[in-house]
Formats: C-alpha cells, structure tokens, sequence
C-alpha cells in the first residue's frame, strides 16, 4: 500500500484525524479502490464513520494492511530532521519524540530530553517557557542537554543505515503493554 494512504489510515486509526476528516478522504481518494483492492474497499465504504466503533472497525479491516516498518521509519527520518534542521517547534518536537519512544522506540530516550521528558525535576521541557522564540528555546535545550543535536542525528543515520532496524511488528511487554520492536546492530 501507498506510504500517504498507510499514514492516513494510521492517523486514524490512532485517533489523529477525526472521522469526518477520514470519510471524506476515504469518498475522496480515487486510489483507494486500486490500493484496497475491490473487497476491502467495499468493506471499508460499508463502516458506518459516524457510529463511536468505526475506528476499531477499520483498524480491525486495514490493520494488517499497513507497512508499519516502511511507515515508522519514514516518519521517525522525517520527525528528526524537521527538529535537527529547526523547522518544528523544538518542544512540541521533544514531545513527539517522546511519544514515539512510549510505543517502543525505546532508543529515543538515549537523548537526555527525550529520557527526561517525563521525570518531574529532571525534564529540561519544564524549564523552557513556551513563549520563548524556538531559537531561544534552543538555547535554552542545548545549554541543558550539550548533546541534543550530535544524540539526534547518530540515532537518524542508524536508522538510516539500518543499524536501528524499524520491524513493525508489535509485541506485548509487561508493565508496558503492546511495544513496536525494532533491531538494533
């Protein structure tokens, strides 16, 4: 399947865009029926996407459809790069972040704010006011955190070079429920 049209199930499936925004896009896409095949797509144009239970329905359809491996790294290349080269927020980057090392990219949290970002006291997040510009904000990061950027962009070429290996296959860990895996050399 299309990395663009994987990402849009995704989303939805994980509550990033709203049912109406995912209806319309599934009418829309003109694809999706060659994407889907015939079968499935009939099936997914059935979900009712207004009923509380259509994003179990549709995880439960296109699931297994998606390349999540293909899709995670993409999308942990992308996330990187838009902090490294300052074109997201930096804090709203370090919460992405974090967010991805919480589904089991567990190799995030080698970066000090990441590892942090949780722990009361020791999160350098906290001591970034909000309004600050991002040019501030990273001053601030990196005068707590001298090894933000040089941690941020090894674990992008180990990714890139297949030393982290992104697999997409989930496995459940106790105390931390169902995890992404990932291999690394």
């Amino acid at each position: 399947m299309q990395l663009e049209i994987s990402k849009i199930i995704a989303d939805f499936i994980e509550n990033r865009i709203s049912a109406k925004e995912f209806e319309s896009w599934v009418y829309s896409n003109q694809h999706l029926e060659d994407e889907l095949g015939m079968e499935l797509y009939t099936e997914l144009i059935s979900i009712n996407f207004k009923d509380s239970s259509a994003r179990i329905a549709v995880k439960k359809l296109l699931d297994s459809e998606i390349d999540y491996r293909t899709l995670h790294r993409t999308q942990l290349i992308q996330l990187i790069e838009e902090i490294e080269f300052k074109k997201k927020d930096l804090l709203d980057g370090i919460s992405e972040l974090y967010e991805w090392a919480d589904k089991g990219y567990a190799f995030l949290g080698r970066i000090n704010s990441v590892g942090n970002f949780g722990e009361q006291g020791k999160s350098v997040v906290l001591i970034v006011d909000k309004e600050l510009s991002n040019e501030e904000k990273w001053n601030v990061i990196l005068r707590d955190d001298p090894h933000f950027l040089t941690d941020l962009k090894t674990i992008r070429l180990k990714i890139e070079q297949n030393e982290i290996l992104i697999t997409g296959e989930i496995e459940t860990v106790k105390f931390l429920g169902r995890q992404y895996k990932y291999l690394e050399k």
